[in-house]
């Protein structure tokens, strides 16, 4: 039996190929990340601080009072949150 050293060749340049197009895809997928995640540490929800004095607040009149002094709404299943 006859090795065929031209499909030897191709065989080894395509394996080649498909690592660099794996590093590559995966450099490129690990840049969009890094760059979403500066995005996402400067947005307004993170940098937003607020404070309130509560005490002996159900959680649902806390989740009130947020939306009345600020720009959150919170969606939420009344069965699920103490009333």
């Amino acid at each position: 039996m006859k090795k065929n050293l031209l499909f030897d060749r191709v065989r080894g340049y395509l394996a080649l190929n498909s690592k660099v197009f794996r590093v590559m895809r995966l450099t490129f997928y690990l840049s969009l990340l890094t760059i979403f995640q500066a995005i996402a540490g400067n947005s307004y929800s993170q940098n937003t601080r607020l404070s309130f004095k509560l005490n002996d607040v159900k959680v649902k009149d806390v989740l009130n009072v947020i939306e009345e002094k600020s720009e959150f709404y919170f969606l939420f299943n009344s069965k699920l949150v103490l009333c």
